[in-house]
């Protein structure tokens, strides 16, 4: 099923592109598999999955394809060991039945087909259930079953960071369970798992140790994730600390200059963690009754029907892939969950020794719920389920055959209500609204490898998914304008307000193309509107100063562009129109300050350094100047302006041939009717003139 799967797939535009996380995910591993293997942080987020993809890179020499294959290989691993573990746990005909449900389980096989580490945490989850299946159910156990129990359950926690809680779970029920009778042998087996346990996240702790000085066994971004999890604005779902900025290349970012911000000093990572637990603590110890109603909220979302999306989602890839759209219908969590409550009440009488996946999934539950809740966090829940469903399913066909009414209208009634909880519809889960955002997220990349038919397929898809998505409808409305459709632009924008009245990025897009047919006054009508937009307020007042600014009007640029600068000091392009407005004022210094900051901010923008030139140049620092433009010229040769500017230099230095050099070269590029071209046929006479 795997295989078929991936075979589905490879067509699709998500598979090569790996939006989102699995771009993180491929950068990372490529790193580690080019020689870097320690790093240089403290981890931040679970590391265990790019030192995996690292070494199928490295052995195999092969890319995200030849991972996917070797997860599909590790899916069907998962399959036979949790089958075993079901055999253990009741017998061989449910171990059978459990291995088949995992096969088919549409989730699974999602999650086994992309770059996300829920592959890997599926195989580490049955292998640690496994293993501490052989340990609990037999008290002559060898020490290395314990030893393996252990280690599984470190590698887990270095791949699933919450899976920390089954640390406390496992030694306590270890600890009840076997050898009641004898407190030495209890102690020498929890010994073994302890032992196994500390391998993996021994060398973790002190390799973050030693390269951030900050004590973590696993990463340190518990602090942010239990701040998303819980503050006034929490509602059970992923959202970034800084909106917009959803990717894993932002969090650590994010995460570390909002509290160093806050708290106005540098931080170590696990002050950085210690500042975003406290801001949430804070808010649970001033709100307790919000906190409990949200953390209930959370419970009931962590056993919901619907995957919850991330950046990659199985509703968008079940529009290539038969098999998650049929397997979607028939085998999903609204099914499963049901199946596996009637499991737990048909084995009932063997609930003492059921004692572990009880307790492993309420309190994976829980540990869910602390923080937020996605399809790939709550998986383990999925898989815990699978025996029971097994279980459940087969107490079913026994009562048939057997024609025992009684157990079957037990069984009907339990599965009617558990499937009814189940199922109910929340509000916030629209798979169709998970799947227009796994279409955004593959336009967001496209857009940035500037692979644009790509991006506008899948804003296309993300708008038709989800009318109401101002964001994609306004990602779309800036493609079709960089390819001149602006017609069709204004749709988009048009479409974007009508689902956000006030969202600010679509107010500014309409605004710029306002302007570029001449209409200032519409423009700035809607840049104005867009200063209502908290999150892009912003850009709202850089369009205002780069508005005032072709009209004249230097204070209120100078206005404007300060106060944007104020919501965003490491803006370059509002530091270069500042920048301009100070030069224009005669306030040569100050725009030296701002175009050097620009310059330092954004290397690659070279109207920064083509702006920083002439004001060089205007002070009489003419050396710089030219290597200023230089340095823009080796970005791109084509520039007119740069020439004009390095040429017009020379002329001042005397040196009149370097300056008709640049002047002849600038003039074979100009347009011939430009006002470029013009006034280099000027200053070519003027060249040519002067003395050599």
């Amino acid at each position: 099923m795997r295989v078929l799967y991936i075979g589905e797939i490879r067509s699709s535009p998500f598979f090569n592109m790996l939006p989102g996380d699995a771009a993180a995910y491929d950068a990372w591993a490529h790193e580690i598999a080019g020689g870097d293997v320690v790093g240089r942080t403290v981890f931040y987020q679970a590391p265990l999955y790019p030192y995996f993809l690292a070494l199928v890179y490295t052995l195999t020499g092969g890319g995200a394809l030849v991972a996917r294959y070797v997860q599909a290989l590790l899916g069907g691993c998962a399959c036979v060991l949790l089958g075993k573990t079901a055999e253990r746990w009741f017998d061989r005909r449910t171990g059978l039945t459990t291995a088949w449900l995992l096969a088919l389980n549409p989730t699974a096989i999602f999650f086994d087909g992309v770059i996300q580490k829920t592959a890997l945490e599926t195989f580490l989850t049955t292998l640690f259930l496994w293993s501490a299946s052989r340990t609990l159910g037999d008290a002559e156990a060898r020490p290395r079953r314990r030893l393996v129990a252990g280690f599984a359950l470190g590698l887990l926690c270095l791949a699933r960071e919450n899976a920390v809680i089954w640390i406390p779970v496992l030694f306590a029920t270890l600890w009840w369970c076997a050898f009641a009778d004898n407190r030495r042998r209890r102690a020498v087996a929890t010994a073994w798992c302890a032992a196994g346990l500390m391998l993996p996240l021994g060398v973790t702790a002190v390799r973050n140790f030693a390269v951030g000085g900050t004590f973590a066994p696993t990463t340190s971004q518990f602090g942010s994730n239990f701040y998303i999890g819980n503050h006034a604005g929490a509602d059970g779902l992923y959202h970034p600390l800084r909106p917009g900025r959803g990717q894993a290349k932002f969090e650590r970012v994010d995460a570390v200059e909002l509290a160093e911000a806050s708290t106005g000093r540098k931080l170590r990572p696990s002050e950085v963690s210690q500042y975003w637990f406290g801001q949430a603590w804070n808010w649970i110890r001033t709100e307790p009754a919000a906190a409990m109603k949200l953390l209930l909220y959370k419970l009931r979302l962590a056993v919901a029907a619907v995957e919850i999306g991330d950046t990659e989602d199985q509703y968008a890839y079940a529009d290539d892939s038969m098999t998650i759209r049929t397997l979607g219908t028939v085998a999903h969590f609204g099914v499963v969950l049901p199946a596996a409550i009637i499991g737990a009440v048909a084995t009932w009488k063997s609930r003492r020794a059921l004692i572990l996946p009880y307790a492993l999934f309420v309190s994976y539950a829980m540990s869910t719920a602390l923080f937020y809740v996605f399809a790939r966090y709550r998986f383990p829940l999925v898989v815990l389920s699978l025996p029971f469903a097994a279980a459940g399913i087969l107490a079913c066909a026994d009562a048939v055959r057997m024609r025992n009414t009684r157990q079957l209208a037990i069984y009907g009634i339990c599965g009617l209500v558990a499937a009814v909880g189940v199922n109910w519809p929340i509000p916030a889960l629209n798979p169709d609204r998970f799947a227009a955002t796994s279409y955004y997220n593959l336009g967001v990349e496209a857009t940035e490898r500037s692979q644009l038919e790509i991006a506008e397929f899948a804003y296309q898809r993300a708008v038709a998914r989800w009318p109401q998505y101002a964001a994609a409808w306004n990602n779309l409305g800036e493609l079709l304008h960089r390819h001149g459709r602006d017609a069709e632009a204004a749709r988009s924008y048009a479409s974007a307000l009508e689902a956000e009245p006030h969202f600010g990025p679509a107010l500014n897009n309409r605004g710029i193309l306002a302007l570029e047919r001449g209409d200032g006054h519409a423009a700035e009508s809607d840049f104005r509107a867009a200063l209502a937009d908290p999150l892009d307020a912003a850009s709202a007042h850089v369009n205002l100063g780069n508005l005032a600014l072709r009209r004249g009007n230097l204070d209120e640029a100078t206005f404007q562009l300060e106060a944007a600068l104020k919501l965003r000091p490491n803006d370059s392009g509002a530091l270069i129109n500042l920048g301009n407005a100070r030069h224009q004022q005669g306030r040569l210094q100050d725009a030296e300050k701002m175009l050097r900051t620009a310059v330092d901010l954004a290397p690659q923008r070279v109207e920064a350094r083509q702006n920083l030139g002439n004001v060089l140049a205007e002070q009489g620092r003419r050396e710089e100047a030219i290597a200023e433009f230089r340095s823009v010229l080796a970005v791109q040769p084509a520039l007119v302006a740069a020439r004009i500017s390095l040429g017009q230099v020379y002329l001042l230095q005397g040196r009149a041939a370097d300056a008709e050099a640049e002047f002849r070269t600038a003039l074979s590029i100009a347009a011939p009717e430009s006002r470029d071209a013009a006034q280099l046929q000027e200053l070519l006479r003027r060249a040519e003139a002067a003395p050599r």
